[in-house]
């Protein structure tokens, strides 16, 4: 064990035989020790000698453990001082939980005390080191505890960005100035990005000091995040044992329309998403507040009998996600997609046009392609989809939703009304539109004469390629698909599909195929 000197303890702490022990075991480190009885000695000390290290009693006298860390934390010259609070095995520490804060139960075990010593200032010196010049940084989060390290870069005012990997998936957090200002993984952006960042605890750390190019997401002062955040994860360590796992499969109980006014956003938002995600894992990863608070409230749903589990997670089976489209055709559409102005290296957005039938089978849709690797719902369309009140223009016209293809090509779902009324925004909103969906079930009678002149609009003045959706339990006969063939005056057979409500995972099929017909 490498010997550590030059550090600073202060022991406050009214047991003198405690102090005395603790205070010999430390010396013989090489640690210059300090000791008080008392919170106001303790206070005086901290202040005017400015240790490296608190170890606190939780039960001081005359000026209490409790107030002493709140006028420590407030206190500029004393704020940033790590503090291990000692406490009784009887007695619970609440009210001392905190990511600066670490604990020892009593009676003292000397060598688990001064290991836990030791190993604080062994990562303080490791993040001090890597942080002291502006160069690039590599390590281990075993070695640089995340939250340490963005403790002290917010210390030292640094501009830069860190990036975690970790079993193939990365995350980036952006500081400007020592200020959080956004971390993402994969599209999840902001504080619910940074929050699950905490909750990886191991992978490797790349820190690069230049100004971030990342718009500001993140507003919070950076100690209450990171107070916020180890908060939740010391939260979530306690209780996800009770939490439902990330592959089982919820259903409402209830109508939403019937419960009260007034519910959390967190619970409205989760109940908008259980309309179109039942597996808990898509719940979560849509939901715009962290990780833990949705948890939390799913479970909080189950507990009081508003939403039930309808099958529990078995063990998981690792299956490779199939991609929509290979890496060839991507690069297929994103030449579609460019102009002669546009830089290759830009980013392309490309559209899949809707035209409903109904707002059901819009919603059906929606919920088939959360099954396409790299979909993400419109926050816009849950946010406007309130309960009792809702907003059936907003899936009638608009974007659903997008398919990231890769790092720099991405597709939206748009949908489009079928009325006469609306018939001039055709044109308009099919910019950038590679094809289209016809979505209709058995009972869309009604609107087959909107449906047919959609058809006829799309493939003979647009030139776009269509496809044709039948929405079903039963399959399609033979028959059927004849009848659809002559309606809408479909030239290629192969463009003609049905989605089971059942399996609606074939909707991939079904855009793959529409996407090939574009690029022909």
């Amino acid at each position: 064990m490498n010997r550590i000197e030059g550090f600073k303890i202060l022991i406050a702490d009214p047991d003198q035989v405690s102090v005395v022990l603790l205070k010999d075991a430390l010396r013989a480190k090489g640690y210059k020790v300090l000791n008080a009885l008392d919170g106001v000695k303790a206070l005086g000390q901290a202040i005017i000698e400015q240790p490296d290290l608190i170890l606190a009693d939780i039960a001081l006298p005359i000026i209490n453990t409790k107030k002493l860390k709140q006028i420590i934390r407030a206190n500029p010259r004393t704020k940033s001082i790590p503090i291990i609070f000692m406490f009784s095995q009887s007695v619970e520490p609440r009210g001392f939980q905190g990511y600066q804060n670490r604990f020892l139960s009593k009676p003292l075990d000397l060598e688990k005390a001064v290991s836990l010593v030791e190993s604080h200032f062994r990562k303080l010196r490791r993040v001090q080191e890597v942080t002291r010049v502006d160069k690039e940084i590599e390590g281990d989060l075993s070695q640089i505890p995340l939250v340490d390290f963005l403790q002290i870069l917010s210390m030292n005012k640094k501009d830069g960005t860190i990036t975690i990997s970790r079993n193939g998936q990365k995350g980036f957090i952006y500081l400007q100035d020592g200020r959080i200002i956004n971390a993402i993984i994969d599209k999840i952006e902001g504080v619910k990005a940074l929050f699950r960042l905490f909750f990886w605890g191991e992978g490797k750390l790349e820190f690069v000091p230049q100004r971030p190019a990342s718009p500001v997401r993140i507003q919070s002062p950076t100690d209450n995040l990171l107070m916020e955040g180890m908060r939740q994860l010391d939260e979530w360590e306690k209780l996800k044992g009770e939490f439902p796992d990330a592959n089982s499969l919820l259903k409402l109980k209830v109508d939403v329309s019937q419960l009260p006014k007034g519910l959390r956003a967190i619970t409205q938002e989760v109940f908008l998403l259980l309309e179109f995600y039942s597996r808990v894992k898509d719940i979560v990863d849509n939901c715009s507040f962290p990780d833990y608070e949705v948890y939390q409230t799913l479970q909080n749903l189950l507990n009081n009998g508003i939403i039930e589990e309808v099958k529990k997670a078995g063990k998981e089976k690792k299956v490779a996600e199939k991609a929509l489209l290979s890496p060839e055709l991507v690069l297929r559409i994103k030449e579609e997609l460019s102009t002669v102005r546009r830089l290759k290296l830009s980013r392309e957005f490309g559209k899949i046009v809707v035209l409903p039938s109904s707002l059901e089978n819009t919603k059906f849709l929606v919920n088939a392609c959360s099954t396409i690797p790299g979909f993400s719902i419109n926050r816009d369309l849950i946010s406007d989809y309130r309960s009792k009140t809702r907003n059936t223009q907003a899936y009638q016209i608009g974007n659903l939703g997008s398919i990231r293809l890769s790092e720099n090509v991405e597709l939206g779902i748009f949908a489009l009304p079928l009325t006469d009324r609306c018939k001039p925004m055709w044109r308009s909103f099919s910019h950038r539109m590679l094809g289209g969906v016809l979505l209709f079930d058995k009972s869309s009678k009604k609107s087959l004469p909107e449906l047919k002149k959609a058809s006829a609009y799309f493939q003979e003045k647009l030139q776009k390629p269509l496809c044709y959706i039948l929405v079903t339990n039963d399959g399609m006969s033979k028959t059927q698909l004849n009848q659809i063939k002559k309606t809408f005056r479909v030239r290629k057979e192969s463009l003609i599909f049905y989605l089971s409500r059942k399996h609606p995972e074939k909707i991939s099929s079904v855009f793959t195929a529409l996407l090939k017909m574009a690029l022909e």
